[in-house]
């Protein structure tokens, strides 16, 4: 009998053993059952530097996503397609649900319905953002006690109305409004610095820079620099690095790519390129007024050495196709022209990550005859210099 009993603990233990080890590598999943959206809406988890890492079909409310995750992950689940999303702050073998009310009318979702259960590090995402959330309440608070003066300098600006603007300036809710955004401005790198320093040895310190600022520039490489090395070695960590020392693509084999031209005809860079001695690619947007403002001198390079093997290709990273195509009609650019959604490129990588599209305009000359890039982040008239240069 004391020998089965010891057995029987034995059996026992060795049962707990498994079900660890069986918990130990179990693999991610996101469980939905709401209601809301309909039989063949599809659902996907979009993260910041990987893009869109798994997609679902909803049937009768219920979808799954399971995509393989390695390390804590900041996802957005949304309706493909949409900019409405919930947030799910998860740890890689986190086991997730979500349920209740998904809101929709005319492509817009509202999650607020919606709870998420078993994301695990969601208290923390919360507890180190605290930060920035009491600067964004601040910045809440001025838009509502302050909305009024607002809109009105919004407009007299848009109107050129100097006086109306020198009214504004005077009155006691601009300044208050003037003081404010001051306190905002000098306190948000401030909160980012302690965010990061108080997460230096983790994946948390990169991930506090890409959630509490807009975009990263190199001036912001000191803070990177502060990290620890498991910091800096998390997916947050190298892509805050390329963001503020990049490599760039200058000497290595510029990306390629599969596109459909704004005719509606499909072609590739390979392509396009074809029979020319040096291609630039430039990246713009119909809202950018920068790279409206650079086209003139584009047009007046490729007029002086189109017929020596020059060419352009633009590439859009506007969102609206209306947009782009009315901004098309406007310029009437001569040379091929696409919009970043319809380019498939050859390695799968998002065109933002494949050209490192911090900011736009962004202008790259193409050798053709050894497929690398030769010159980056060109224009103006050293734009002019270098053609020169070449031809």
């Amino acid at each position: 009998m004391k020998h089965l009993k010891h057995l029987s603990l034995f059996c026992l233990s060795a049962l707990l053993l498994l079900c660890g080890c069986k918990d130990e590598n179990k693999s991610f999943v996101v469980k939905g059952d709401v209601e809301g959206l309909s039989d063949g809406t599809v659902v996907e988890l979009y993260c910041m530097v990987r893009d869109v890492i798994s997609e679902a079909t909803v049937q009768g409310g219920k979808f799954e996503l399971a995509p393989e995750i390695n390390e804590p992950a900041y996802l957005l689940l949304r309706v493909k397609g949409s900019y409405d999303r919930v947030v799910l702050m998860v740890d890689a073998k986190d086991n997730v649900s979500v349920s209740g009310k998904v809101s929709g009318e005319n492509g817009r979702y509202d999650w607020t319905g919606v709870t998420v259960n078993g994301a695990s590090l969601e208290a923390q995402l919360k507890e180190k953002m605290a930060g920035r959330e009491a600067l964004n309440k601040v910045y809440d608070d001025m838009h509502k006690n302050y909305g009024k003066i607002i809109s009105e300098m919004g407009k007299a600006r848009r109107a050129n109305d100097a006086v109306k603007l020198k009214e504004l300036e005077q009155s006691e809710d601009w300044k208050k409004v003037s003081e404010t955004e001051k306190y905002i401005f000098e306190q948000a790198p401030k909160v980012l610095e302690a965010a990061v320093n108080e997460n230096k040895d983790s994946f948390w310190a990169p991930l506090m820079m890409l959630l509490q600022t807009g975009y990263l520039t190199e001036d912001m490489k000191p803070l990177y620099d502060k990290m620890g090395p498991d910091a800096q070695n998390s997916i947050y960590g190298k892509y805050v690095k390329s963001q503020v020392a990049p490599e760039g693509l200058v000497g290595h084999k510029f990306p390629t790519f599969k596109c459909t031209l704004a005719d509606g005809s499909q072609s590739s860079l390979e392509a396009l390129c074809k029979g020319k001695k040096y291609v630039l690619v430039d990246f713009w947007a119909s809202w950018c007024a920068p790279c409206r403002k650079e086209i003139p001198n584009v047009k007046t390079q490729y007029e002086l050495y189109k017929n020596k093997g020059f060419d352009v290709i633009s590439i859009s990273t506007d969102t609206d196709d209306a947009k782009w195509r009315k901004a098309l009609e406007e310029e009437n650019l001569p040379w091929p022209n696409m919009i970043a959604s319809s380019v498939e490129m050859a390695n799968g990588e998002a065109v933002s990550k494949a050209y490192n599209i911090r900011f736009i305009p962004l202008m790259y000359i193409v050798d053709v005859a050894t497929g690398e890039a030769i010159a980056e982040n060109i224009r103006g008239e050293e734009l002019a210099n270098k053609l020169a240069e070449l031809f």
